[in-house]
């Protein structure tokens, strides 16, 4: 709500002597504008003014007849934050008058919306969910310029009270900040700033809109009787406590509805328990009662309690920006970027990185930019891009290393060092790509198998209004040339020179390239019926992943899920080497993050037969029994461990981890002779008996008793 007395349109005696404060000469030929923004200033949790700051410059150039004020009235959190704003005007805004006022000073706190012509408050701060100042300016009587997001597009009607600027968000650019941030790894005001730094508001809109409030008095006047009168109807006061009046009454009635279902529900457990339960002892009575409830929905106390869940930034804050970009947006690098690079790096306001622009670290900066910069300057999608990247770096791009990618490509795009590109400057198969959602992704991976590609990638792309990612993890056989050929409407990403298959990598390149909602993986040996699609799609529905109802060697990496949760759960783990247990992995991670499994008739898909020689001929290890043996006892660990501490181990502890269960493996089988594997999984402390004990997991390696061949298979259930 708004105080609308307090909040009022300023007469012209009050503008002359707020403006004659601020030193804004109204006397000359030369108009004034003047822009202001309320509101703590700080450039990493509230708003950037990057963008305000370019659209006032960009204002100065164009209309050299006005002069051009920039007002921030608010607080800083310290004194380099002011530095560093006014750094940041010197260098792009030099034509701009500014002024900072005290917000903290009662006077000027009520007085110097006054003196605006124009507000603006483009917020890209995920802490900003309403965006009170904006009403404030439109009961003064003030156009208001905004960004479109979150809770402002509620608040100010585009074209009618003012304009609203696109924002957007990259996805993958800040997967694991949330984990970090509810782990202790980050606080809250750098969980903020990493988050900030990857939301782009546009520039180019910004300038645009700005400038036309500038040239046209009559549209500030338009907008600014507009807002005012849509503040009278709908956020004065007493029209907001007259809402709430009716919302009580609203809630006050809903509950005595339920009130009078849970009472009739109760009535009637009781009454089926004295009915088929008649002289039970208390205990009895009380176990009957936890058994009805479960029957009829209700879920006791004890099974209710689920693992700590960590959702990704793009999940919680979906509705906030305008767009999300992902991998398949196309991007160039902007004119004139390479010399602003400099620029940008060494502004304490836009660079968040510690040390003194002039050290080798910035000089390293500046490089790395200027090489990604280099790699956009013909466009590429994001995708095709991270693939080229980490190709070029000889690095495989671990989930990790992906997420860095992505920020840093946020940060550009943030920066006006990149640029999205307009759909008109896109292929046509990418343009229906880009604008028509596929219902279901499939994605698939290729390295020496495109024989058996040939026979099943005609029946996924036949399948309804789905799309098909293909990942050439430099297939020998030239299996992207031959996709590209014959199948152009598919999806193809390419990483080139990975001599190993890393069939984790190759899977979560595949999913990050997808951009459809439903993500189906699915081996190229996998054949589906035609109507597979059509079969599955009725049973999808968030909270469950789909898998075959009797899943076999071959068809067992064959599921579907949400992309969001695939995302949630950091994809595929990329610490497993060789052959096996990388599907029953993600599979163990979306049952620990509360998912649950369903499934679809096996009959729906069939595995193509072959050797295993073809399972591991691009491996490092290419006994499939010892990587295979590896990689059951890492998973089963991984997994013990993360149900006694509540959460995954981070990738430095796997890597670890599988480091340790591979030596120990390794060890067995060289012996020759069943064993044990012991994990020490550190010390517990007990109080009030101040003792400690260790707790040790122990995984029995024994000869399976189905095959004589000494294959060995560890124990599912450890001892501990």
């Amino acid at each position: 709500g708004v105080d609308t007395n307090e909040h009022r349109v300023a007469t012209p005696e009050q503008r002359a002597e707020v403006r004659h404060q601020l030193g804004i000469d109204d006397s000359t030929s030369s108009e004034a504008i003047a822009i202001l923004f309320v509101g703590r200033i700080s450039h990493h949790a509230k708003a950037q003014p990057y963008p305000l700051l370019v659209a006032a410059q960009h204002a100065a150039e164009q209309f050299k007849e006005k002069k051009i004020h920039l007002i921030f009235s608010g607080w800083f959190a310290n004194e380099h934050v002011r530095l560093a704003l006014e750094s940041s005007v010197r260098r792009i805004a030099p034509s701009v008058q500014l002024h900072l006022v005290d917000g903290l000073d009662t006077w000027w706190r009520h007085r110097v919306w006054d003196a605006a012509d124009i507000f603006v408050s483009l917020a890209d701060s995920i802490q900003e969910t309403f965006g009170l100042t904006n009403l404030e300016a439109m009961s003064r009587g003030l156009p208001v310029v905004a960004t479109d997001w979150n809770g402002y597009r509620d608040t100010v009607t585009d074209g009618l009270t003012g304009f609203l600027i696109p924002t957007h968000m990259v996805r993958e650019s800040t997967s694991d900040a949330t984990a970090e941030l509810l782990l202790g790894s980050i606080n809250y005001d750098q969980f903020l700033a990493r988050i900030g730094q990857t939301v782009g508001v546009s520039t180019t809109d910004a300038c645009q809109r700005i400038s036309q409030l500038i040239s046209d008095a009559s549209l500030r006047n338009r907008f600014g009787q507009a807002g005012r009168e849509r503040i009278l109807g709908r956020f004065d006061w007493a029209t907001v406590i007259g809402l709430y009046d009716t919302m009580w009454k609203q809630q006050r009635d809903q509950r005595a509805v339920h009130q009078r279902a849970e009472l009739q529900t109760s009535v009637a457990i009781s009454t089926d328990l004295t009915s088929s339960r008649a002289g039970t002892s208390s205990l009895d009575a009380k176990n009957a009662t936890l058994d009805a409830v479960a029957i009829r929905g209700g879920v006791p106390h004890a099974q209710s309690i689920s693992p700590a869940k960590y959702p990704p930034v793009q999940h919680t804050f979906e509705g906030y920006p305008t767009e999300w970009l992902d991998g398949r947006t196309h991007v160039t690098a902007a004119s004139s970027s390479r010399s602003r690079v400099i620029g940008i790096i060494g502004d304490r306001m836009l660079n968040h990185s510690p040390g003194d622009p002039a050290d080798g670290g910035r000089l390293t900066e500046v490089s790395e930019i200027r090489s990604l910069l280099s790699l956009f300057d013909q466009g590429l999608s994001i995708a095709e891009a991270q693939s080229k990247w980490f190709s070029t770096q000889n690095e495989h791009g671990h989930i990790e290393e992906i997420h860095s990618f992505r920020s840093t490509v946020a940060w550009m795009l943030k920066y006006d060092l990149l640029q999205v590109v307009a759909s008109s400057n896109v292929t046509s198969a990418e343009s229906k790509h880009a604008h028509a959602k596929p219902r279901l992704s499939f994605v698939t991976t290729c390295k020496g198998r495109l024989n058996d590609l040939k026979n099943t990638l005609p029946r996924m792309v036949e399948q309804s209004g789905c799309e098909v990612v293909v990942v050439d993890y430099n297939c020998p056989e030239g299996t992207g040339d031959w996709v590209r050929e014959n199948y152009p409407s598919v999806v193809l990403v390419r990483v080139p020179d990975a001599q190993v298959f890393d069939r984790s990598d190759a899977k979560n390149r595949g999913i990050d390239a997808s951009s459809s909602e439903w993500t189906c993986l699915i081996d190229a040996d996998v054949e589906l019926e035609p109507d597979f699609v059509n079969s599955v799609s009725p049973m999808l529905r968030p909270g469950y992943f789909f898998r075959s109802s009797h899943p076999g060697e071959g068809t067992g990496g064959t599921f579907i899920c949400l992309r969001e949760d695939i995302d949630r759960v950091g994809g595929h783990d990329t610490v497993f080497q060789g052959w096996g247990e990388e599907d029953d992995d993600l599979i163990d991670a979306l049952r620990f993050s509360g998912l649950t499994s369903e499934r679809f008739p096996a009959s729906l898909i069939r595995h193509r037969d072959h050797t295993d020689d073809a399972r591991t001929q691009f491996h490092t290890d290419e006994d499939r029994r010892h990587s295979h043996m590896v990689n059951r006892i890492y998973r089963s660990s991984k997994w013990d461990l993360a149900r006694l501490s509540g959460v995954v181990p981070p990738i430095e502890q796997r890597r670890a981890l599988y480091q340790l269960v591979s030596d120990q493996v390794r060890g067995l089988i060289a012996d020759g002779k069943p064993g044990v594997i012991r994990l020490d999984t550190g010390g517990m402390r007990w109080t009030p008996v101040a003792s400690t004990s260790r707790r040790v997991l122990e995984y029995t390696v024994a000869p399976s008793a189905t095959d004589t061949s000494g294959t060995y298979e560890p124990s599912h259930q450890p001892k501990s």
